[in-house]
């Protein structure tokens, strides 16, 4: 860890499966290829395992509240300003929520770093309440929903770990990265014997990182290779030689 690396703590976003449901329809009534969001109000409390993310309701985008002509997300500023009116009357916390387009992956782009660093410190300011989360949410072709999520607040960075959905007769955890939908029902085994060792925190944390490697060849090329198998799926590969006759014994 570099120095001076804030270190992420863990949390976990609770909700409801109406909201769910509710959620998921809005987000990717887009898809497959543009992308849609919307602000959700939230409450939040210390275990301890990490923060607490209870969602309460959404504040859903009207009529021109998103830019409908662009592929990403665009919010206006009037739709901005009347989520941060509603946590002030409310007395609650603030966030995003968005989708990635089909099989994009749910790793923040420099655009959702952009976005989050603006309201990270616009939404605070309306209220006391301080703390502000964003989440990612991707669907694959196979119908497979991938999330992932961060947050800020009391001076500490937050890295989402789980959704937990309640509903009136189940409690359904899924952890942050590639989740497969209900109807899919399949987990890749390597990565369930991974989570038995390390833990879900572990294996998290891998799925949702990006990892350069610097020379791809005998040492760097079998690294990936272990790296991908335990669940990354972001790789920056760096280097200069081609591929040839000469090194093919060396690369996996």
């Amino acid at each position: 860890m570099a120095i001076g690396q804030k270190i992420k703590q863990a949390a976990t976003v609770r909700t409801t499966r109406a909201l769910r449901e509710r959620l998921e329809s809005l987000i990717f009534s887009r898809y497959p290829d543009k992308e849609w969001a919307t602000y959700f109000l939230f409450v939040t409390h210390r275990q301890p395992e990490g923060k607490v993310i209870t969602v309460v309701d959404l504040i859903e985008p009207q009529r021109d509240d998103l830019d409908s002509t662009t592929a990403i997300v665009r919010f206006t500023e009037p739709y901005s300003l009347r989520a941060a009116l509603e946590k002030q009357k409310r007395g609650l916390c603030v966030g995003v929520i968005h989708s990635h387009p089909q099989d994009y992956g749910v790793h923040p782009s420099p655009l959702d770093d952009n976005m989050d660093s603006y309201y990270r410190d616009y939404f605070p300011a309306f209220g006391k309440e301080v703390a502000y989360f964003s989440l990612i949410f991707s669907r694959t072709e196979k119908g497979d929903i991938r999330f992932s999520g961060r947050g800020w607040g009391d001076n500490k960075e937050f890295q989402l770990t789980e959704i937990v959905t309640v509903s009136d007769n189940e409690i359904r955890r899924a952890t942050a990265g590639c989740q497969p939908s209900a109807a899919a029902g399949f987990r890749n085994q390597y990565h369930e014997r991974f989570e038995q060792i390390y833990g879900a925190d572990a294996a998290a944390r891998l799925r949702n990182a990006r990892v350069t490697i610097i020379g791809a060849s005998g040492t760097g090329s079998p690294a990936a290779h272990v790296l991908a198998r335990a669940g990354v799926e972001s790789f920056v590969l760096i280097d200069p030689q081609r591929l040839a006759k000469s090194n093919l014994e060396r690369l996996h």
